[in-house]
């Protein structure tokens, strides 16, 4: 992954976790259980650590590296195998984010079941999660689409993929 590449991502990743972070906060205001990823992080930091309390820019900055990490793992490992234009990208890793939060961290960090299980309304949770979740697939594939590294451009440019194996060059006959 080159440089350019590289820091046009971390952007799109920011972009894409500041539209997930209000769109967690606007969901309130049309019924949809408020989700709020920094203050479940911060709280989560502070229940292992009582006596000395992380406060909400620890969460949200906890929040903000992970989104950007997560878009870095998009480009780097997962878009090349999913077909599509950027919609159906963004369509398919909020939900594939949404599985994996769901089942393995809002239980970790919140203690609050596998698909929310143990709280009142799991439903409800699960939509929010949902929601917010396709807000961030949405705007991280549109940000790196307009960014120039999007689903057209990984078919074209080639030092958009991270290679894990060099291709192996083909004997000429």
């Amino acid at each position: 992954m080159s440089p350019s590449v590289f820091w046009r991502t971390v952007i799109a990743g920011f972009i894409a976790t500041f539209v997930m972070t209000m769109t967690g906060f606007w969901q309130h205001g049309v019924g949809i259980r408020t989700v709020d990823v920094g203050w479940l992080l911060a709280a989560n930091m502070t229940s292992s650590h009582p006596e000395m309390p992380y406060y909400l820019f620890a969460g949200n900055l906890a929040h903000f590296a992970n989104g950007v990490l997560l878009a870095l793992l998009w480009v780097a490992f997962v878009r090349r195998y999913v077909p599509g234009s950027w919609l159906l990208h963004g369509i398919a890793y909020g939900v594939l984010l949404t599985v994996v939060a769901d089942l393995i961290v809002f239980p970790l960090i919140a203690d609050v079941g596998v698909f929310f299980a143990r709280t009142r309304a799991p439903g409800a949770m699960l939509l929010g999660s949902l929601f917010v979740h396709l807000a961030y697939g949405l705007a991280l594939t549109l940000s790196l689409e307009l960014a120039g590294i999007g689903a057209s451009a990984g078919r074209v440019v080639e030092d958009v993929r991270l290679e894990i194996w060099p291709k192996r060059e083909r004997r000429r006959a």
